[in-house]
């Protein structure tokens, strides 16, 4: 009989999605990460020592884990960016990768554009005072007539861009691929990523984090932003030059107003600085991690292992 291990705690510590696994996989005999966390390197070689499909969510997937893996042949992803899974070395190894492109990308969506109102409306700032006992008002800004670019319009993108579309806002949306066709479609427009930066009042993130867009937020791109301007980050941290950004927040003449993160480049434990600054919100990485997003995600990538298996 096959065997399955799920390393990835999060669908772990589901009933719903193991009962599911149990079910629609009765061929294999599956074994779920046992430890409530993210297992470290040597664990998710101990544990999967004998197993024929590694269902990870976060973990690092490279040469070095092939190699201490003889019977490792399919690789399936909880989740849907690959940035954690050497595409090279699956494909020098002759390794079957498994995932679902998309299947979150509504509730990250909505999500980006929860931290969106979250940030212009000062409703962490206002929650906070009152909750203390202040009663000091300042409803921030909406989202209406707002110039919002969308950097990376693919299956989130395109899903953010048709939200901030029915708040009023005008849409910039910059990709390597043609979207003109479906920015059209909804009232937004294909722009290049000089003019984006420079003209939008928020500038929202969706883009896989690869060579070219690794620190694209750098310093250089952040004294180019119109001012005065607000960043989301929804996609990967490292997209973003943590300490750059954190230096535009401490200068006197910064550029930018709010910042709101899901994702960091040190995840889980974030730069402290970043976090508690006056000006920066933020969540644990939980834009896809909604009980219906966690569902989506985890059914769909047992659906694929059983087609293709």
């Amino acid at each position: 009989m096959k065997k399955i291990f799920v390393s990835s705690h999060s669908f772990s510590k589901s009933d719903e999605l193991k009962n599911y696994a149990v079910k629609n996989l009765s061929n294999f005999e599956i074994t779920f990460n046992p430890l409530g966390r993210t297992l470290s390197r040597d664990e998710v070689k101990q544990y999967a020592r004998d197993a024929d499909t590694l269902l990870v969510g976060h973990e690092a997937v490279d040469r070095d884990l092939f190699l201490s893996l003889p019977k490792l042949s399919t690789i399936a992803k909880y989740g849907v960016g690959l940035d954690n899974i050497k595409l090279n070395d699956c494909k020098e190894l002759v390794k079957k990768i498994l995932y679902v492109p998309g299947v979150n990308a509504s509730y990250v969506a909505e999500h980006t554009l929860g931290l969106a109102i979250t940030l212009m409306r000062n409703l962490y700032d206002q929650m906070s005072l009152l909750k203390n006992g202040h009663w000091k008002r300042d409803g921030g800004y909406s989202l209406r007539h707002k110039k919002v670019a969308i950097i990376g319009v693919g299956h989130v993108g395109s899903q953010a861009a048709k939200l901030f579309t029915h708040f009023g806002s005008h849409v910039l949306g910059v990709d390597l691929l043609d979207k003109k066709s479906f920015l059209d479609s909804i009232g937004a427009k294909q722009v290049d990523f000089s003019e984006a930066i420079s003209t939008a009042d928020i500038i929202s993130l969706h883009v896989p984090l690869t060579d070219k867009t690794s620190k694209m937020m750098d310093s250089n791109t952040i004294k180019k932003l119109k001012k005065p301007n607000y960043i989301i980050n929804t996609s990967r941290g490292s997209v973003i030059d943590e300490d750059d950004l954190l230096i535009e927040l401490n200068s006197p003449n910064s550029s930018i107003s709010g910042v709101a993160f899901d994702v960091f480049e040190n995840e889980p434990t974030p730069n402290q600085g970043l976090v508690s600054h006056p000006r920066v919100i933020c969540t644990p990485h939980i834009a896809a991690n909604c009980a219906e997003a966690k569902w989506a995600m985890g059914s769909s990538i047992i659906d694929k292992i059983k087609q293709n298996n």
